[in-house]
């Protein structure tokens, strides 16, 4: 809290005015975070030519914000600590779930058969490649990969 007060150079006091503790700091950080996560995601689903289009640049969205955010940050290990215990929290199950919905109806678009089911998986999928980049070119090319092989490889249905 010390360091952001002089990052924000207004006094402790004042900064505890606003949150009680570094806890509902960091959940206010990943509310607004998590919200945007999900805006993106949607928004690059909606934006594509195509659903095969907006599912890798949604993907990408999200895993190049969080990938940028984490690195960027000298607090990375707050942050990574501190959502880890809102995981379970609304917070990033709502993020979650926006995004597979969105994967989902692409998914659903191009006809592929258990469209959740694909989305889920994609989904793990990218995040251990997200998990692995070395770098934000690293992690596009990685993402763009690891999606297009897991829509090749899944069943359309015939209707």
């Amino acid at each position: 809290m010390e360091a952001i007060a002089l990052e924000a150079r207004m006094a402790k006091a004042t900064v505890y005015s606003y949150f009680p503790d570094k806890d509902a700091m960091f959940r206010a950080v990943a509310e607004r975070i998590a919200l945007s996560m999900a805006d993106r995601v949607e928004k690059a689903i909606s934006g594509a030519r195509t659903p095969a289009e907006g599912i890798v640049a949604a993907i990408l969205a999200k895993e190049e914000m969080a990938y940028r955010i984490v690195r960027a940050s000298p607090h990375s290990r707050d942050l990574l600590e501190s959502s880890e215990r809102l995981v379970a929290e609304e917070v990033f199950a709502t993020l979650e779930r926006r995004k597979l919905n969105a994967l989902a109806k692409a998914l659903d678009k191009m006809h592929i058969e258990k469209p959740k089911d694909a989305a889920r998986l994609i989904a793990a999928a990218a995040a251990g490649a997200a998990a692995t980049a070395s770098s934000a070119e690293d992690l596009a090319a990685s993402l763009d990969r690891v999606v297009r092989a897991c829509l090749k490889g899944w069943s359309r249905r015939s209707d």
